[in-house]
């Protein structure tokens, strides 16, 4: 199967949505993708308050993202796309994980376990 990936490493390229932004890597949607979207869409289970179109297009970029392993997606749209990635991962259909921007960034995000450190005070050294 053919892959925009160079390296397993590649993968963990980071998507995100963006109208103005030239530099951020894109993957075209190709037949894969639309099965796995379809797969997807069938185990939503949308809520009637979000506009379909909108839906549709996030689990697009759902679908990318499980098809050619990418682990998690960036994403500032905490009402949908983050809603329903987290949702799909809570009940086991995808692993991709959500990584909400709304309320910052912590890199502890991109951890599998989201640890942010080791609990230790910073040892205070002495100039003598």
């Amino acid at each position: 199967s053919s892959t925009p990936f160079s390296t397993s490493s590649d993968r963990a390229i980071f998507m995100r949505l963006s109208t103005q932004n030239d530099m951020v890597p894109t993957i075209p949607f190709n037949i894969p993708h639309s099965i796995e979207s379809a797969r997807l869409w069938n185990a939503l289970n949308r809520d009637s308050g979000d506009a379909r179109a909108v839906v549709r297009d996030d689990v697009k970029l759902m679908a990318q993202a499980v098809h050619e392993s990418i682990p998690f997606i960036l994403t500032e749209d905490a009402s949908t796309l983050y809603k329903y990635c987290e949702r799909l991962r809570n009940t086991g259909v995808i692993h991709t994980r959500a990584i909400k921007l709304a309320d910052g960034f912590d890199s502890s995000a991109l951890r599998e376990d989201g640890q942010s450190g080791f609990g230790l005070e910073s040892p205070e050294f002495d100039d003598e």
